[in-house]
C-alpha cells in the first residue's frame, strides 16, 4: 500500500533578496497568495479580507519587538 503522506513543499527562489528586494517581495506574497494578482489594474492591488488580518497581525508583532 502507499503511504498517503504528503511531503513538504518547498518554494526556491531564483531573486537574491538584498540585491531585488521589490521582485523577491513580490514574489513572496504571488506565492503565499497575500495579494489577488489576476486583475491587471495598473497601481492598485486588491488584497483578500484573511491576507489583510495576517499583514495586521505580522505589523503588531514588529512593533512590540521593535
Amino acid at each position: 500500500m502507499s503511504s498517503d503522506k504528503k511531503e513538504p513543499r518547498s518554494t526556491i527562489f531564483d531573486i537574491d533578496k538584498e540585491k531585488n528586494f521589490p521582485d523577491w517581495f513580490g514574489e513572496i506574497c504571488k506565492v503565499a497568495e497575500l495579494a489577488d494578482i489576476r486583475y491587471g489594474v495598473k497601481g492598485f492591488t486588491p488584497f483578500p479580507p484573511w491576507s489583510l488580518m495576517t499583514m495586521n497581525n505580522m505589523f503588531d508583532i514588529l512593533e512590540e519587538v521593535l
